[in-house]
């Protein structure tokens, strides 16, 4: 069953300090009060909105206290720490999703950024690119997107994603119609 939402908020819960910051940010888009209680009670109030809490990975980071207190939404939580299964409202609810195979990770950035997939240069230097990017689906798509409209061969594009590994946004997408 597909889901349209009205609003998508991205959550960086790398740290308990950049969620809360994420938040602030929510509200500061979304013409709230600056707290986290605030959004979450805006939450509330709203309907079809999606709320992702990406890199949960810190087991001492209490997710329970970022959850409105509605079911008028959904959350989505994104870790690679196992235990943060627990928040699931149900066990079926929980996906584990591997990291790519060296090979299919090569293929994967190569397509996305439209390169010779027999360039035995292209694809060593894709399996630099994957590896720096831990196989991940996600990292490797972007980053395949990202050395198009910057016309770079891949080869110096290693170089922008290990200075960028460093580097995560934080994001709120905020639909029309929502306020």
């Amino acid at each position: 069953m597909a889901h349209s939402y009205q609003s998508i908020f991205w959550i960086d819960a790398s740290t308990k300090a950049i969620a809360e910051q994420s938040f602030l940010k929510v509200a500061r888009e979304c013409n709230q009060e600056e707290s986290i209680e605030s959004v979450k009670r805006w939450l509330c109030s709203k309907k079809k909105w999606l709320l992702i809490i990406d890199n949960a990975d810190d087991p001492s980071l209490d997710l329970a206290q970022f959850f409105p207190a509605c079911d008028q939404g959904t959350i989505i939580i994104t870790s690679r720490n196992q235990d943060s299964r627990q928040y699931a409202s149900h066990p079926s609810n929980t996906y584990h999703v591997d990291r790519m195979s060296v090979e299919d990770g090569i293929s994967l950035l190569l397509k996305t950024a439209m390169k010779e997939s027999n360039d035995e240069v292209s694809r060593q230097l894709g399996a630099n690119v994957v590896e720096t990017l831990g196989y991940l689906a996600l990292a490797i798509v972007q980053a395949g997107a990202v050395s198009i409209p910057l016309l770079k061969p891949i080869s110096p594009f290693l170089e922008i994603t290990e200075a960028a590994i460093s580097y995560k946004p934080t994001i709120c997408a905020k639909a029309r119609g929502i306020e």
